[in-house]
């Protein structure tokens, strides 16, 4: 952890929100951007967040899915 900022709860906003890095920094009040991109780059935060957004999808989609045969099997019965 860096002395004047967490980074790993800035990776862990970014992966599970749509925030941007610069907006990131507004609401922590970084001014260096610079410093966060860095960080996020040599982490792959991007990389990250698209697995955590596509994996959440994934869920959704089988929760939907399941909830939708539910319905049809009651129907049926």
């Amino acid at each position: 952890m860096n002395r004047r900022h967490d980074f790993a709860r800035l990776e862990r906003e970014f992966i599970t929100s749509q925030v941007s890095l610069r907006e990131l920094c507004r609401r922590h009040g970084i001014s260096a951007h610079s410093l966060v991109t860095v960080q996020a780059k040599k982490g792959k935060w991007a990389e990250k967040r698209e697995a955590y957004h596509q994996k959440a999808g994934d869920a959704f989609i089988e929760k939907h899915a399941d909830r939708m045969a539910d319905r049809q099997a009651a129907i049926s019965d």
